[in-house]
């Protein structure tokens, strides 16, 4: 199993791309896509993460929008990736 710390630079770093569309999103003309819970954004930025994050480490990934990947493995990978983004203050 890899190093925790070892993990974490390229797990910023997903999760700063996904920010970096989350606030694209926000930006688009004509404002963001889909309305109340559901955005065509959320299904977008957890697809994102599960591809970077099961790459870093081969693991189950388990998102709100997209359902469970790799269900064969024993480690996984939990999101709910808008609210975790916005909540963690990456806002411009």
């Amino acid at each position: 199993m890899p190093v925790v710390a070892s993990l974490l630079p390229p797990v910023i770093t997903a999760v700063n791309d996904a920010a970096k569309m989350l606030v694209e999103e926000s930006r688009r003309p004509g404002g963001p896509r889909g309305a109340g819970h559901k955005a065509e954004i959320d299904i977008e930025i957890e697809k994102h993460l599960a591809v970077a994050l099961t790459t870093i480490m081969p693991c189950r990934f388990v998102g709100e929008e997209t359902g469970i990947r790799q269900r064969d493995r024993q480690e996984t990978a939990l999101t709910d990736e808008v609210r975790t983004i916005w909540g963690a203050g990456h806002r411009t």
